[in-house]
C-alpha cells in the first residue's frame, strides 16, 4: 500500500525522475493502467496523461486527452479514478489450429448426431424458473450452438456473446474491440460452421462441411490470409 497526494493505493509503484527541467512521477496501479504527472515549464501546469504499456492512453472515460492545471484535490481526483478503471481484457487472437482442435473437441462432447432448432439457435441462454413468491430467478450464462461453445472455451465472456445474433463481420470487429481477433482461415472456418448448424443440419455434418470448404481455399501459411479461390 502506497499514499501518494494524499491517497492510499494497493499494490501501486511510483518511479520519479527527471524531464526537462522538471520533474515526471509515473504511478503504476495494479490494473495495468499509468498515470504518468509532469510539471516543468513545458507543461500545462501540474499536467497528468493516463497510460497503458508506457503509451499514452486516450480512449478512457477519464479524458480523450491530457489533464492540465492540476491542484491536489483534482489530482488526487484523477489517479483514484484510474485506479478504479477495469483491468483490460488480454487479447484473445484465434488462428485455424486453434478453433480446429476446440470445434473437434466439442463436436466430440456433444456428439456428431447432435443439432440445434434452426429457429432458435443462439450462441449463449440462461435457465430461468420462478420461486414460491413468483419472482422470477436467472441462472448463469452458459453457451448454446456450436459456435459459442467455441468462443466461450477460447475465452470469449458470456456477456459478450449474449448480445450476438449470427458469426457476422458486424460480430467479428465487435470481437476486435473486445480484444478478440482472427485469422481469415480461422473467421471462414467459424462462419461456415455456423452457415451449416443455422440450417438444422448435426454438428457432426458441420464441421465437416467446413473443413472441406475451408481446404478448397489457398491459405498463405504464416498468416493463413486468402491468396486465390
Amino acid at each position: 500500500m502506497i499514499e501518494i497526494y494524499g491517497a492510499s493505493f494497493e499494490g501501486a509503484t511510483v518511479e520519479r525522475r527527471h524531464i526537462n527541467d522538471g520533474t515526471q512521477v509515473i504511478v503504476s496501479f495494479k490494473n495495468g493502467y499509468q498515470a504518468s504527472i509532469v510539471d516543468h515549464s513545458f507543461s500545462y501546469g501540474v499536467e497528468l496523461a493516463v497510460m497503458r504499456d508506457g503509451v499514452i492512453n486516450y480512449d478512457t472515460p477519464i479524458t480523450d486527452n491530457v489533464l492540465g492545471h492540476l491542484d491536489e484535490a483534482s489530482l488526487r481526483r484523477a489517479l483514484v479514478n484510474i485506479a478504479a478503471l477495469p483491468k483490460p481484457k488480454e487479447p484473445i487472437h484465434v488462428d485455424f489450429h486453434t478453433a480446429d482442435v476446440e470445434a473437434t473437441d466439442v463436436v466430440n462432447e456433444f456428439g456428431r448426431d447432435y443439432s440445434l432448432d434452426a429457429s432458435g439457435c443462439t450462441y449463449v441462454t440462461c435457465t430461468e424458473r420462478r420461486d414460491e413468491e413468483g419472482i422470477l430467478i436467472t441462472g448463469p450464462l452458459k453457451p448454446v450452438c456450436l459456435v459459442g461453445h467455441i468462443l466461450a472455451r477460447l475465452g470469449v465472456s458470456m456477456e459478450l456473446l449474449e448480445g450476438f445474433a449470427s458469426f457476422s463481420h458486424e460480430r467479428d470487429a465487435f470481437l476486435k474491440e473486445a480484444n478478440v481477433t482472427f485469422t481469415d482461415k480461422a473467421y471462414f472456418f467459424l462462419d461456415t460452421l455456423q452457415v451449416v448448424q443455422d440450417s438444422g443440419e448435426t454438428w457432426g455434418l458441420a464441421i465437416d462441411l467446413a473443413y472441406k470448404m475451408t481446404n478448397r481455399r489457398k491459405w498463405l501459411a504464416s498468416s493463413e490470409s486468402l491468396i486465390s479461390l
